[in-house]
């Protein structure tokens, strides 16, 4: 038995309550989209909304910034009264209509495919299928070969119809029920069990309560040929979603025509029904191809107004042979009717829909190892992303760090270097002063050495008080001078201590702490040149050790403001 087929009538639906100013909600929200792709789907949205509800499109019109709409956006609306008119089934097709806008020849086409017209229904679709493709709309674009591939499947093409759904696929990144539960018709039609499993998963994983007419019927359709014990529930779950006759789809009175639901009440839908309807001739042949046309309700009065209504003659040569013919005889014909026949051109194109399911299976398999790869590699380029932040943010967090650390030692290093300072002042002042004092007493001595006697016992005795208070002062200083430089010591003159005498290292000291040769002359009580032979014999020594003798007391100088500090 065929799957049932349903046209996507429409891309997108819309949820909400009628309000007064609902359409100004909606050409705001259309205005205030920036993003091409969602602003045509607000625009599809709306669209919907005016039909739903017979509205005319000027006022949305007006409401529009159309400085802001695409070409599609633009097309989309000027197809308007056709999708409202082929919904409301009250469009009229003229044949003298010449306006090639996609749009109007896509819901044109579900028009034709409604009416039987299907050689028209697939000469439109092939035509606008470029142009959306050319017009960036994946929506339509997959919806074309979504209806593509039901027309072929009401033609018996069902490699082509396969090949179409494929399409469909590729043209949309998002879930789509309708070409889910297409394919799983067209795999219980190659009695593909695998294939037929894995959409049923599919669908019931996205819509775990789907009432999707077509899903259903094919859904029952399995059950029935692969799991019949399910086959009473699945029923009873079909005819609790649909409890009321009049408001049951087309796409599934082919269920209650073949199987004993409400017979009576589905007679009579199918005789209002519009004959021209691929829906129609499906549950037709379901009625005339099982044990309900041996139910007293199909008469010959009903089976004349059906044969009246279907207009292919293969299905009305078999109304024919039920004609002013007894129980007896409707059984005879059931079994001639229902038993199996070797067609061999249907079997060849089983066959070839089964090669191209495994080839559909095969590419699917492949496509989702590329997707894992692609997922994989994803990950893998984005922890590495995060991984070069997260070093090069620790990174900059470390050098900030050290930037205040250093910044914190200058800051340190610049004050112990001001206190350093002011004490070399204060040293050199109390050095003057020093000198200054001992040429003071130095002159009173002379004064008074001038006004006593003037023997030469008495000068002798006067000079040996002189070098005696002179040799005290000096004393007095040098201890000064030796305990400062002792006080002065870092880990960075241990090494050095080996190398040079005390007294070198003393002076070493003072020359880190910028003491001109002059002033430690003073300090020391010997000669300026003394000082600097001395300087020069300590650089040659040190050098011979492979010292760098001017950066050795730059960072001599850095540890003694460390160690002040």
């Amino acid at each position: 038995m065929k799957a049932a087929l349903v046209f996507l009538l429409s891309i997108c639906s819309i949820v909400g309550q009628s309000q007064p100013n609902k359409i100004d909600s909606l050409a705001n929200v259309v205005n205030n989209e920036h993003r091409e792709f969602k602003r045509s789907v607000y625009v599809e949205q709306a669209l919907q909304y005016l039909a739903e509800n017979d509205y005319e499109i000027a006022y949305f019109k007006s409401q529009l910034d159309v400085t802001k709409l695409t070409t599609r956006e633009l097309l989309n609306l000027n197809a308007y009264e056709v999708k409202r008119d082929v919904r409301n089934g009250t469009y009229v097709y003229d044949s003298n209509d010449t306006d090639n806008n996609p749009y109007i020849l896509y819901y044109r086409s579900i028009y034709f495919f409604q009416q039987g017209m299907v050689e028209l229904a697939v000469r439109d679709l092939n035509l606008i299928a470029k142009e959306f493709i050319l017009l960036s709309d994946s929506s339509f674009s997959s919806s074309v070969y979504n209806n593509l591939g039901a027309t072929h499947w009401s033609r018996g093409n069902l490699d082509s119809a396969l090949i179409s759904f494929q399409k469909c696929r590729a043209y949309s990144s998002w879930y789509i029920e309708m070409l889910e539960a297409n394919i799983l018709g067209l795999a219980n039609t190659i009695n593909d069990i695998e294939l037929s499993i894995e959409q049923i998963e599919i669908i019931t994983k996205k819509n775990p309560n789907c009432v999707n007419p077509v899903y259903l019927n094919n859904l029952f359709t399995f059950v029935e040929k692969n799991d019949i014990s399910k086959a009473d529930s699945v029923g009873l779950i079909i005819q609790n979603a649909y409890p009321n006759i009049s408001e049951l789809p087309e796409a599934l009175l082919n269920l209650y025509t073949s199987n004993d639901w409400q017979i009576s009440e589905t007679i009579q839908k199918l005789m209002s029904m519009p004959s021209a309807s691929p829906y129609f001739d499906l549950a037709v042949t379901g009625l005339l191809k099982n044990e309900n046309i041996l139910n007293v309700e199909v008469t010959d009065s009903t089976l004349h107004i059906l044969y009246n209504k279907v207009e292919d003659e293969q299905l009305r040569s078999l109304i024919q042979l039920y004609f002013n013919t007894n129980t007896e005889g409707r059984k005879s014909i059931l079994n001639y009717v229902t038993s199996p026949m070797n067609d061999s051109a249907y079997q060849e194109s089983l066959d070839r829909l089964k090669k191209l399911t495994q080839q559909y299976r095969e590419e699917k398999l492949i496509s989702k190892k590329v997707q894992e790869k692609i997922i994989y590699l994803f990950i893998l380029a984005l922890l590495l992303i995060l991984i070069a932040i997260v070093f090069t943010q620790r990174a900059k967090i470390m050098e900030s760090k050290k930037v205040v650390v250093l910044t914190a030692e200058n800051t340190s290093l610049e004050t112990v270097k001001l206190e350093l300072s002011e004490e070399l002042i204060q040293l050199r002042k109390s050095l003057t002063s020093i000198a200054r004092e001992n040429i003071r007493k130095l002159e009173q001595l002379r004064i008074l050495m001038t006004d006593l006697d003037d023997t030469v016992d008495s000068h002798d005795e006067k000079f040996k008080d002189l070098n005696i208070i002179r040799t005290h002062q000096e004393g007095i200083t040098r201890f000064k001078i030796s305990k400062f430089c002792e006080d002065l010591n870092t880990d960075s003159f241990k090494p050095l201590e080996k190398l040079i005498s005390k007294k070198e290292l003393q002076l070493l000291k003072l020359i880190a702490l910028e003491f001109r040769s002059k002033e430690i002359a003073i300090l020391l009580n010997v000669s300026p040149q003394y000082i600097n032979n001395q300087r020069h014999k300590i650089k040659v020594l040190l050098n011979l050790q492979g010292y760098d003798f001017d950066k050795l007391l730059s960072n001599l100088k850095t540890d003694l403001f460390k160690q002040r500090a």
